[in-house]
């Protein structure tokens, strides 16, 4: 198999780009991400002076538990 080009529109959390024979080992990856504006639909708006509030009751999100690798 031959690929002429690859096009990359977004790289993000635990992202990775791997050509030809290939291992990857030992990779591990954790994020917790969270948004709260929305969104904004129609013509010409514009949004002005706000404030985002996000209230987060946990204690812990994103629980990563480390592991050895040999």
């Amino acid at each position: 198999m031959a690929f002429d080009s690859i096009k990359v529109f977004a790289i993000d959390t635990n992202s990775g780009i791997f050509i030809g024979t290939n291992r990857q080992g030992n990779w591990s990856s954790a994020s917790n991400n969270k948004s709260g504006f929305g969104t904004v639909k129609g013509s010409h708006n514009h949004t002005k002076r706000n404030i985002n509030i996000f209230k987060d009751d946990d204690m812990i999100d994103t629980p990563i538990k480390k592991i050895n690798y040999k």
